[in-house]
Order: structure tokens, then C-alpha cells, then sequence
């Protein structure tokens, strides 16, 4: 089942056939996956802009802290601006797929100028994560378990986004 997001309705008909034309073509050829997780990022950018609440009422980080979460869980490569124009460029303006990138950028804390894995240290977590989702106790409980220093404990808990040095620095 395909959804339609709010952005390609403006696109007119057919959009949905092109889209599938222009994926069939072997040099914009991604996993299916991928291309569901752009559109997650695609779509919660627009739900954003989407609401005319009052700045006060609507905290934008809610969102950024969501998709950050979801990145900081998962194995994947970070997706780059061309990636995403390779993907919905020919769908959507370059100009809002730079304004979602940025958004995304934002959240994950990293600049991305193109595809390149992810460091050792979030496959670990991921691998990790995974086992202990197979497990119980269950997260948060099975890392503490697991009777690591704090450090590593808030980096499985998600709370902390690598393993660098200056990011265990005592304030």
C-alpha cells in the first residue's frame, strides 16, 4: 500500500506512476527501506510546517528529539541532500528537499555531504540493542543490567550520539 503524503497531492495525477517510472530506472535503485525512511523524514518536516499554533504551544524539538532517536537506533547510513534529490527531486522542489535535510541535519547533529557509514560504535549499539530486545529484561532495564560504566549505559540509552572523547567530559 502506497500513502500519499500531503506534499505529492500538489503534484497533480500521475505523480504516483512517475514516481515508480523514475525508481525503476537502475541508476535511483534504493532499498525500499531507505526510501520509506526519507519519506519519514519528508513527512514529519511537513506536519511541522503544517501547524499554525502559536510558537508557545508547540515545541519544534519534540520532533527533532523524535527523529534524532530514530537515527541514533538505527544501523543506516546518514542520508544525504542528493540522495534525497536523487530520490524526490523529480516530485518535490530541491529548495524544500534542502529545507528537510536541514531539519534532519539538525536533529541527527551531523552534517552529511554524502553517503558513508556509520562509525563501529553504532553498529555496536544497534547489535547490542537488538540482542537485548530479544531478551528480558527489556530496555532500559537489560542495560543496566549489563553493569557498564554510566557512560556507555546513556550511549546504549540513546542519551548520548557516539563515543567520542569530548563527549564523556565530567562539566
Amino acid at each position: 500500500m502506497i500513502v500519499i503524503f500531503p506534499f505529492l497531492r500538489s503534484r497533480g495525477p500521475g505523480v504516483l506512476t512517475r514516481i515508480r517510472e523514475e525508481m525503476s530506472r537502475p541508476e535511483n535503485q534504493m532499498s525500499k527501506l531507505r526510501l520509506y525512511r526519507m519519506l519519514q523524514m519528508i513527512y514529519i518536516f511537513q506536519r511541522l510546517n503544517a501547524f499554525t499554533i502559536p510558537i508557545d504551544l508547540f515545541d519544534r524539538s519534540d520532533a527533532s528529539e523524535a527523529l534524532r532517536l530514530v537515527w541514533s537506533s538505527i544501523p543506516d547510513s546518514f542520508v544525504s541532500l542528493q540522495e534525497m534529490n536523487d530520490a524526490y527531486g523529480h516530485v518535490t522542489s530541491p529548495e524544500y528537499l534542502s529545507q528537510v535535510h536541514i531539519f534532519y541535519e539538525e536533529a541527527i547533529r551531523q552534517t552529511v555531504s554524502r553517503r558513508e557509514p556509520r562509525p563501529l560504535s553504532q553498529y555496536c549499539r544497534t547489535v547490542v540493542r537488538e540482542r537485548l530486545l530479544n531478551c528480558t529484561p527489556w530496555l532500559p532495564d537489560g542495560i543496566k543490567q549489563l553493569k557498564l560504566p554510566s557512560r556507555f549505559e546513556s550511549f546504549l540509552n540513546l542519551q548520548r550520539d557516539n563515543l567520542h572523547p569530548e563527549n564523556f567530559q565530567v562539566p
